[in-house]
Parts: C-alpha cells; sequence; structure tokens
C-alpha cells in the first residue's frame, strides 16, 4: 500500500474516543497550543517546552545554544519558510524542498547535540505545525517506513493525492469538539497515527509518552535524510 491509502485507512477508522481521549488527557495537547501561541519566526522556551510535552526533551546545553548562539541564524531561516503554507497547499512541495530554509534547519538542528530526526522534526512542527510531518518511531512503523531515507516528499505526495485531504476533512468533522479547532489537518492525522499504533503497544500510552525515534536509539544516532 501507498503512504496516502495507509493514511486514508488511518483517518477513516480512527475512533472520536481517541482523540478525545487524546486532547483531553495527554501531554502531547499542550503541543497545539503552544505551536498555536508561539511566535513563528524565533524559538522560544515554550518551543523546548512543546517538545518535552511530546517525549522529545531536548538537552539543556542545546537548548540553550537555539536560544542564545544560534538564534539569529534559526531565525533568519524560520522567516526564510512561508508560515502560512499548509502541507496541503501546493507550495508545500517548494517550502520541503532539498535546498530550501527548512532543509536547512533541519540540518542545523540536526548538527547539535543530542537532536535526532525526531527532536529536529518536533522543534520545526511546533514552529510550522501545518506544514513539518513528524517524523517518529510509531509513524515510521505505521507507514512500514523505517528505513525510508526521504520523509519530507513522500509525505508530501502522499498529501497531494485526491483521497487525503478529504479524509481528513472527514475525521475531524466526525470528531467535532474533540480536537481544537487550533490543531491543523497535519497534526489530526499525526496524532491519529500515532494512536492507531499504540493501541498496538499498551506500555507505551501507559506513562503518558509519546514514542520517539530519539528515545529508541542512542542519542547520536545517524543521519536520516528528510
Amino acid at each position: 500500500m501507498t503512504w496516502a491509502q495507509v493514511l486514508c485507512e488511518i483517518a477513516d477508522a480512527a475512533p472520536v474516543s481517541g482523540l478525545e481521549s487524546y486532547f483531553t488527557t495527554y501531554s502531547g495537547r499542550g503541543f497545539d497550543r503552544v505551536a498555536m501561541e508561539g511566535p513563528p519566526d524565533r524559538f522560544t522556551a515554550g518551543d523546548l517546552y512543546a517538545c518535552a510535552l511530546l517525549s522529545a526533551e531536548i538537552e539543556p546545553h542545546t537548548g540553550a545554544d537555539l536560544l542564545d548562539r544560534e538564534a539569529k541564524r534559526c531565525t533568519g531561516l524560520l522567516q526564510a519558510i512561508p508560515s502560512v503554507v499548509s502541507i496541503r497547499d501546493d507550495q508545500s512541495a517548494d517550502a520541503l524542498a532539498s535546498d530550501g530554509a527548512a532543509a536547512e534547519l533541519y540540518g542545523l538542528l540536526r548538527s547539535m547535540k543530542s537532536i535526532g530526526p525526531t527532536r529536529a522534526s518536533k522543534l520545526l512542527a511546533v514552529k510550522r505545525p501545518g506544514l513539518v510531518p513528524i517524523r517518529d518511531s510509531f509513524v515510521e512503523e505505521a507507514l512500514d517506513a523505517r528505513k525510508v531515507s526521504e520523509w519530507w516528499a513522500p509525505m508530501v505526495a502522499a498529501w497531494s493525492t485526491p483521497a487525503l485531504g478529504p479524509a481528513v476533512d472527514s475525521l475531524r468533522a466526525r470528531a467535532g469538539s474533540a480536537v481544537p479547532p487550533y490543531v491543523t489537518d497535519l497534526r489530526l492525522l499525526d496524532v491519529s497515527v500515532w494512536l492507531s499504533i499504540e493501541s498496538t503497544h499498551p506500555l507505551a500510552g501507559a506513562s503518558d509518552t509519546e514514542d520517539s525515534s530519539d528515545h529508541a536509539v542512542p542519542l547520536s544516532d545517524t543521519e536520516v535524510p528528510l
């Protein structure tokens, strides 16, 4: 099955009760509020907290560098990433191109101590929650993509298919007030995918944490291309 087909099936089957539980009891529910309220072109302590809410804590010295030593460079790159483009838009392919500002910022983040592909994706997702897809081991498992080198391009391709957008729209309509209105379509699908795998890993949910590739491998994990 293609990624689009898998994601459509998950969206179609996602139980509203699971989403309601996530957005009322899981620590990750706070990620979306931080993403909505934070400045779009500057990393803040709130963004580090948002990653911790998804069990992707940023090592203190690395967090300090993000807020200080690398702040100007990160801000310049964030300013070059469109803040109003979502992964559903035609412009998303350019915004997530391998030679674009988002890819350069991803590379900068990955060069910093203890930031693996999951932490990097979550830091970018909190600044562009409608555009940058999170990569963690649960999503990889759902898509059978643990060894996939590229991540952004196939995800953009999946969202460009005619079925996925309407499937997520239908999911949001079914969920109603269970999903806060500020949660983006991309994040809604990400949560649904994560929950679909969490249900097969009961111990993961017992501690109210979200699985992370960065937690599943040593902190010096090898580069995972976009």
